[in-house]
């Protein structure tokens, strides 16, 4: 039980992003790398982390929120707007700061963005894994960027398969979710941020 927790907060939902952009820096910096452009997406990166945190923190304190799980569902409501309104404010800025801002990384933050948001509709009805859909994020980012690249991306979708499959044996074994719970959260992920790859126009 213990190790699945580790899991659970090592692959958090809030750092994966963070985690699919550095990936995909590291193996090709020549389609990321723009003037404008990694230290200020990095910085808004870490905000996005941080922000929502604290904003959830301060919920739960306040006796908002039943716990920092968010295992209720109809609990979950505000802190995915919460986090929508950071990744919104996110895009804005780098729209505004970063013109020429790569392609694939501003297809990765309208992926995000749209899955939180189909997330967010879905839990008004069913619960489903934002863990994840974080990792289904992370992968399907990294499978249609090697295909619309055509780079060798086998060791690093290999190893998004590995955790994502531990992830999702954490979060049954933690007894938030359901196996159902968990695919679902994982097809939407990659559902959602491969289209976003390899649909969204703008500057590679």
């Amino acid at each position: 039980m213990q190790q699945a927790r580790i899991l659970s907060f090592v692959f958090h939902p809030l750092w994966m992003p963070l985690v699919t952009y550095l990936t995909v820096y590291r193996f090709d910096q020549t389609i990321l790398i723009s003037p404008y452009g990694h230290d200020l997406i990095m910085l808004l990166l870490l905000l996005s982390i941080v922000a929502p945190a604290a904003s959830i923190l301060i919920m739960f304190r306040n006796g908002m929120l039943g716990n920092l799980e968010l295992t209720e569902r109809k609990q979950r409501t505000i802190p995915f707007t919460i986090v929508i309104f950071y990744y919104t404010l996110m895009l804005v800025v780098l729209w505004w700061r970063a013109p020429g801002l790569p392609r694939p990384v501003f297809a990765m933050l309208i992926g995000m963005l749209a899955m939180l948001m189909l997330g967010m509709v879905i839990n008004r009805f069913w619960k489903i894994s934002v863990h994840m859909m974080a990792q289904g994020g992370w992968f399907g980012t990294l499978l249609a960027l090697g295909l619309r690249v055509e780079s060798d991306l086998v060791f690093q979708l290999v190893a998004a398969t590995l955790i994502a499959g531990l992830v999702g044996y954490a979060r049954v074994k933690l007894g938030v979710h359901t196996t159902q719970q968990v695919l679902a959260g994982f097809a939407l992920g990659v559902a959602v941020n491969a289209a976003a790859q390899l649909t969204v126009p703008g500057v590679y």
